[in-house]
């Protein structure tokens, strides 16, 4: 994410996410379950596309209620086409939920009772500051860390072409 929404989000998860060690920062997941024995095929193909797209915002919705959290939805048509080219380009690494149509969206709480979890819907939903633009400037490959405050390399896009 570019910067002002980075900051928000990160902000909002600190306030809202007992963040468990390794969550790291606020994050769109394309995928969640890749192999490790693949990381450098799958890292190879991140850059590939990197090169080729530049980076472009995506429409933020209405935040919504997960299981135990809330998230605010993220719509995009570049997202996507991204997030296809990449199963197209490592079917056979790509498992279980990861082949399913993803709903992107911003995790800000998780981890919390029912009830808390729609409090702050309920917030956000008559919220009269909305939050900053989201403008996507990159890609970053995560694994689980030990260290919650460590930012993942980006993978800047430094292309001309759309993503669509």
């Amino acid at each position: 994410m570019g910067a002002a929404s980075q900051r928000y989000f990160d902000k909002m998860r600190r306030a809202h996410f007992p963040v468990p060690p390794g969550a790291g920062p606020a994050h769109i997941t394309l995928f969640r379950h890749l192999p490790p024995s693949a990381a450098d095929e799958i890292s190879r193909r991140v850059r590939a596309i990197a090169a080729e797209y530049r980076a472009f915002d995506v429409r933020l919705g209405e935040p919504y209620l997960l299981e135990k959290g809330v998230a605010f939805a993220l719509h995009s048509s570049e997202l996507q086409a991204i997030w296809h080219r990449l199963a197209h380009e490592l079917e056979g690494l790509i498992l279980g939920a990861d082949r399913a149509e993803p709903r992107f969206h911003i995790t800000v709480q998780n981890h919390r009772p029912h009830a808390e979890a729609r409090a702050l819907l309920k917030q956000l939903q008559h919220n009269a500051e909305p939050p900053p633009a989201v403008s996507i400037i990159g890609l970053t490959l995560s694994r689980h860390r030990v260290n919650a405050d460590e930012r993942p390399h980006i993978i800047k896009f430094r292309g001309e072409r759309r993503a669509y």
